[in-house]
C-alpha cells in the first residue's frame, strides 16, 4: 500500500510584484534524466491586487513537466502554485502572495514527473500594498449609485422567460414548481455558457418584474471548455450519455489518447492506494468508485492524484450512481489545466469497460478542450428596499450546475425568486430592512461566485450585513432509493432526503432559532455548524465574519442528468420554503446591531477558517493538480485554494 496524501494546505495573500528571472539548477542529490541541463525562464506580473501571474518557458521540455512557483517562509520553501508545461514548454501559474509579506523570497521549480529538474535563483522582492481599485463600470451599462447608504449597480441583464407566480401565491407547490421547470428545461448551467447566462438573465428578469433593482457582477477564471468527450474500446464506443467529463482535469487532442487499460478495481475511503507506477504508466486507469450519501466519491481524488504521479495517460471513474447516469464532479478552476484526462462513466456501461481493462484491452479516450485564456460568469441580484435601507439581509443560491439540477439548485433558485415575490407584494413599512436576493455563479467549478462577490465593490456592503441566507442543494429532495440496485426501478418515501443539514453560525440568536423555524414549518432538518464542517459556498460568507443561516443536502439523483423536476416531492419542497420565510422573518426582526454583537465565537471561528485561504481549501479540489497532503516525491496542493475568481467590468 502507498501513501497518496491527506488535505492540504495554501496560501492566501496580499501584495504587488513584478520580476523577470532566468536561470536553472539541478535538483536533489540524484543524476539528471539527460545530459543537458534545464533553463526555465520566469516572468510574474500583478493580475489585479494580491492576484499574480507567472509566465515563462522550460528548455528542454521534460515529458510529464510541470512548473511550480514557490515561497520562503519560515524556514521552508511553500507552494504557490503549479501549473503543467503545454505547448512548447510555456507554462502560467495563478497565484497570491500571503499577507503580512514585506519582503518575499521567489523561486520556480521545474519537475518532470516526480523529479525536480531546475530550479531559478532566489529572488527577494520587496511588496507594495495595492492601491484600492476603483468601482468598475459597464461600458454599455454605467454603474448607478443604489443611493446615499447602498453600493454602486452596473444594471444586469434580464430577461422574461420565468413563468409568472399563481393565484395560489409565490411560494406555493405550481409557483415554485413552473419556475423549477423552466430552469431544469436546460441540459446544464455551466459556468461561463449561454445556459447559465440565461437562468441569470431569467432571475434578474423575475426579480425585477417583481419591482427589484438589478445588478451585476461579472467575474473571470482559467477557460475549460470541452469540445470532444469520448471513449471507445478497440473500436466500439461507449453510449456518450453515460459520460461526463472531470472539467480541468487534463485534455487530450481532437483524437484522443490511446493506451491500454488498467483496472485498480474498487476504491476505498482513505488515501492509500494499492497499485504501483509500473502497473499504470502510459495506460488509462479504470477505478470503480463507490459513493457516501450519493454524494462523496470515497478514493477518487487518491486514486486520480496517483495516478498523475504514476504517470498514467487518463482515468476512467466508474461512478456508482442511480441508473446509467455519470457522476459529474466538482472541481476547482482556480489553477487552470492538469495533466491527465479524467471521465466519468455510468454503471451499467462503465461493467464492460471493466471487463476490457481486466483483459488488458486497449482503449481511445477523448477530453479535447479549449482552456487557455480565461472565461467569464457573473453573480447577479435584485435589492428591494426596506424601511430602513442602511441595513441589509442577503439570501442566495447558486444558479450555475452540471446538471438540469432541479432539486440541486433549481429549488433553491425557485424558493429565492418566491421570496423576492413575496416580500415585494408587503409595504416597505413591513419590511424591517433592505433584502437582497442574489444568484451566485461559478459553483460547480470551486465556489467561485460568493468569494468573488465579497472581493468586488458589493463585497464592503456583503461584510457588513447583519446576515447571510444561504439556500443550497437538494431542497425538495425526499428519501429514494434504486431497488434493485441498477434496475431502474425508484422507492421513494415523504420524509426529505436524510442527508440535508443546516450549516448556521454559533450565534445564540440564530441557534436554536432556525432549527426552530424549520421544525415549525414541518421541514425538521438536524444542525451541523459551519466552523465542524464546511457545508458549502457560504462557507466563504462565514470566514469573512457574517452572521450566516443556510441548508444543503443531497438525493440520490445529485450530480446526474437524472436530477430533473419529477425527482422533487412537492410538500417538502413548499414546507421549507415556509421555513426560509421564518428565517427571513426572524432575522429581520432582530433589533439593529444586534446579531452582530452575538457573533463573536461564529467570527472568532470564522477568522480562523480565513487564515491561510482556508474557505478556498474547503471548496472541491482539482486531483489533478494535488489534492491531498503532500508526502515525499508527491503532487503538493496545487489542486486546493488558488486565487480566487477576477471581478471585472463585465463579460464581453
Amino acid at each position: 500500500m502507498r501513501n497518496v496524501r491527506g488535505p492540504a494546505v495554501a496560501a492566501v495573500a496580499l501584495g504587488v510584484l513584478a520580476l523577470v528571472l532566468a536561470s536553472s539548477a539541478l535538483a536533489g542529490g540524484r543524476a539528471p534524466h539527460r545530459s543537458a541541463k534545464p533553463s526555465l525562464s520566469f516572468k510574474v506580473v500583478v493580475v489585479r491586487n494580491r492576484q499574480i501571474l507567472a509566465t515563462g518557458k522550460a528548455r528542454p521540455v521534460p515529458a510529464r513537466g510541470r512548473v511550480v512557483l514557490q515561497l520562503r517562509r519560515n524556514g521552508a520553501w511553500h507552494r504557490l502554485g503549479q501549473h503543467p508545461l503545454v505547448g512548447h514548454g510555456s507554462y502560467s501559474v495563478r497565484a497570491v502572495v500571503p499577507a503580512g509579506i514585506a519582503k518575499a523570497r521567489l523561486r520556480a521549480a521545474l519537475y518532470e514527473g516526480k523529479r525536480r529538474r531546475a530550479v531559478s535563483r532566489v529572488r527577494s522582492l520587496r511588496l507594495v500594498k495595492p492601491t484600492p481599485p476603483s468601482t468598475p463600470t459597464s461600458p454599455s451599462s454605467p454603474a448607478t449609485p443604489a443611493g446615499p447608504a447602498g453600493p454602486p449597480c452596473t444594471p444586469a441583464a434580464t430577461s422574461a422567460g420565468s413563468p409568472a407566480a399563481t393565484s395560489a401565491g409565490p411560494l406555493s407547490a405550481g409557483s415554485l414548481m413552473a419556475t423549477i421547470e423552466r430552469y431544469a428545461s436546460r441540459p446544464n448551467h455551466l459556468s461561463g455558457t449561454a445556459e447559465s447566462a440565461a437562468a441569470e438573465s431569467e432571475l434578474t428578469g423575475a426579480l425585477a418584474a417583481a419591482g427589484l433593482k438589478v445588478c451585476e457582477q461579472a467575474f473571470t477564471f482559467p477557460r475549460f471548455t470541452p469540445t470532444a468527450v469520448g471513449l471507445s474500446i478497440e473500436g466500439t464506443a461507449v453510449d456518450p450519455t453515460a459520460i461526463a467529463p472531470l472539467l480541468y482535469s487534463g485534455a487530450t487532442g481532437p483524437a484522443g489518447t490511446t493506451a491500454p487499460l488498467f483496472y485498480i478495481g474498487e476504491t476505498e475511503n482513505k488515501e492509500t492506494v494499492s497499485f504501483t507506477p509500473a502497473d499504470v504508466k502510459n495506460k488509462i486507469v479504470v477505478a470503480k468508485i463507490p459513493y457516501q450519501t450519493n454524494s462523496k466519491a470515497l478514493g477518487l481524488d487518491p486514486s486520480i492524484e496517483a495516478a498523475v504521479e504514476d504517470g498514467a495517460a487518463g482515468f476512467v471513474a466508474v461512478t456508482q450512481a442511480v441508473g446509467n447516469y455519470p457522476k459529474w464532479e466538482d472541481t476547482n478552476a482556480r489553477n487552470g489545466t492538469g495533466t491527465l484526462p479524467v471521465l466519468s462513466v455510468g454503471k451499467t456501461s462503465g461493467e464492460a469497460v471493466i471487463t476490457a481493462a481486466v483483459a488488458g484491452k486497449t482503449a481511445t479516450l477523448t477530453l479535447a478542450a479549449e482552456h487557455t485564456g480565461l472565461s467569464c460568469d457573473r453573480d447577479v441580484w435584485g435589492e428591494l428596499e426596506g424601511a430602513d435601507p442602511t441595513r441589509r439581509v442577503y439570501v442566495g443560491v447558486p444558479i450555475s450546475s452540471y446538471t438540469p439540477s432541479a432539486s440541486e439548485h433549481g429549488t433553491g433558485y425557485a424558493i429565492v425568486v418566491g421570496l423576492a415575490r413575496l416580500y415585494a407584494s408587503l409595504p416597505k413599512s413591513q419590511r424591517p430592512e433592505t433584502l437582497v436576493f442574489i444568484g451566485l455563479g461559478g459553483h460547480e467549478i470551486g465556489w467561485l461566485g460568493l468569494q468573488a462577490l465579497l472581493a468586488s465593490p458589493e463585497g464592503s456592503y456583503l461584510k457588513e450585513a447583519d446576515a447571510y441566507i444561504h439556500l443550497g442543494s437538494a431542497l425538495g429532495a425526499p428519501v429514494a432509493e434504486e431497488k434493485p440496485p441498477g434496475s431502474g426501478t425508484i422507492v421513494t418515501s415523504t420524509a426529505p432526503d436524510k442527508t440535508g443539514r443546516l450549516h448556521d453560525s454559533e450565534n445564540p440568536l440564530l441557534v436554536p432559532g432556525v432549527i426552530e423555524d424549520f421544525k415549525a414549518a414541518g421541514a425538521e432538518a438536524q444542525e451541523t455548524p459551519p466552523f465542524t464542517a464546511s457545508g458549502g459556498e457560504q462557507t466563504n460568507a462565514f470566514a469573512a465574519g457574517i452572521p450566516t443561516a443556510s441548508f444543503s443536502g443531497a438525493s440520490l439523483f445529485f450530480h446526474t442528468a437524472g436530477d430533473t423536476p419529477s425527482t422533487i416531492d412537492q410538500s417538502i419542497l413548499t414546507r421549507q420554503a415556509d421555513a426560509f420565510r421564518r428565517v427571513v422573518d426572524r432575522i429581520t426582526a432582530i433589533p439593529a446591531g444586534k446579531l452582530k454583537a452575538e457573533n463573536s465565537v461564529a467570527a472568532r471561528h470564522g477568522a480562523e477558517i480565513a487564515a491561510n485561504g482556508g474557505a478556498a481549501k474547503r471548496t472541491p479540489a482539482n486531483p489533478t493538480l494535488g489534492a491531498v497532503r503532500e508526502t515525499a516525491n508527491a503532487l503538493a496542493e496545487g489542486g486546493v485554494g488558488g486565487p480566487a475568481a477576477t471581478p471585472v467590468a463585465a463579460c464581453n
